[in-house]
């Protein structure tokens, strides 16, 4: 009779590789984060603390147009600052065709705008219904001169190997003759010859002495109302009382954390069934570890007597004490049925 034990660990749901699903915008539950998204970046700002970024905000659209806010920040930002750029198209305007046509049953116009580059390769950029007229204007006036159409947000289409380009709804934005440095750039490597266009963030430890949640909250702090901290002028310290309004799950209300350091981890991919070799990337050790575990990262929006909403950001000690349940216990229970119901 065998007696002995499997001592294996079994790797807890939760952090087993999910199902990626493909998706739209407009078709994400934000209680999951388990979709793989295709979209385009057409808007990028940056946030900078003492000449560093601090993080990288975005504005992506997808095929049909919908479009959705993007933040990377923390550990992030050094490995994908120089990856993430607006995506667009620059070319040489060097053919218009115009043409009506029928599309859904509906007379159209379509503009077909032929963009060349440096080595005359071409690309043909379709622009539907008004969306070309000033494409057709602004060659008009500028025939003679040579004009450069940078492109951004535009759908792809592929026909036995020939690629073109169309706009997408009203998410394409079309730029003729920007100044910019690249523009410049662009405009010295074309041809001289003139021809004429046709037609968690650790909380840092304090070395102050501890006081009473009582003390912290009635004695040592004003009282502000929400309306008051978001108007205030000055830097303060000061108590808010409030009531929670919703939680918001987004994508859902917990990470993974690297048990030595505390950090964020990001999973490995890898092409092993084996749903008991799960290795996360921390990028703080170094190295590529299993020991992790969920903690939460709780967004509440409160409001108060004074009408205005807010969103409080709760890491997991707070959390954990507010919702009475360790993340690691939520998030294996949500994996396990894929339901969420808080406590």
């Amino acid at each position: 009779m065998d007696n002995s034990v499997d001592t294996k660990e079994v790797v807890k749901s939760y952090l087993k590789p999910k199902t990626i699903v493909s998706a739209l915008i407009d078709e994400i539950d934000r209680t999951s984060d388990r979709y793989k998204i295709k979209v385009q970046i057409i808007n990028l700002w940056k946030s900078y603390r003492k000449n560093k970024v601090t993080s990288i905000e975005m504005v992506l659209a997808d095929e049909v147009g919908s479009r959705i806010h993007a933040t990377v920040d923390g550990d992030l930002v050094e490995q994908f600052n120089s990856e993430l750029t607006e995506g667009h198209v620059i070319g040489q305007v060097v053919s218009l065709e115009t043409s009506d046509v029928i599309a859904q049953g509906k007379p159209i116009k379509k503009l077909d705008v032929v963009l060349s580059n440096a080595s005359d390769n071409r690309l043909t950029c379709t622009l539907w219904g008004n969306f070309g007229k000033k494409v057709i204007d602004y060659v008009t006036k500028n025939s003679a001169s040579v004009i450069v159409c940078v492109v951004r947000f535009a759908s792809v289409s592929e026909w036995k190997g020939v690629y073109s380009i169309s706009n997408s709804f009203n998410a394409t934005q079309i730029f003729l003759d920007p100044h910019s440095k690249q523009i410049e750039d662009f405009r010295a490597l074309l041809p001289t010859n003139a021809f004429v266009i046709s037609n968690e963030p650790k909380v840092p430890s304090s070395s102050t002495k501890s006081v009473s949640w009582r003390d912290e909250f009635f004695d040592r702090n004003e009282r502000k109302t929400i309306q008051g901290i978001v108007y205030a002028d000055t830097e303060m310290k000061c108590v808010a009382a409030a009531t929670v309004v919703r939680v918001e799950y987004n994508p859902i209300l917990y990470y993974i954390a690297c048990r030595t350091c505390d950090k964020t981890v990001h999973p490995i991919e890898s092409d092993s069934t084996d749903d008991d070799s799960v290795l996360f990337d921390c990028r703080e050790c170094g190295e590529a570890v299993s020991d992790v575990v969920a903690r939460y990262k709780l967004v509440l929006v409160v409001s108060d007597e004074s009408g205005e909403d807010i969103r409080f950001l709760l890491f997991d000690k707070i959390a954990s004490a507010f919702l009475r349940v360790q993340a690691d216990t939520l998030a294996e229970e949500v994996a396990e049925d894929g339901t969420l119901v808080l406590p």
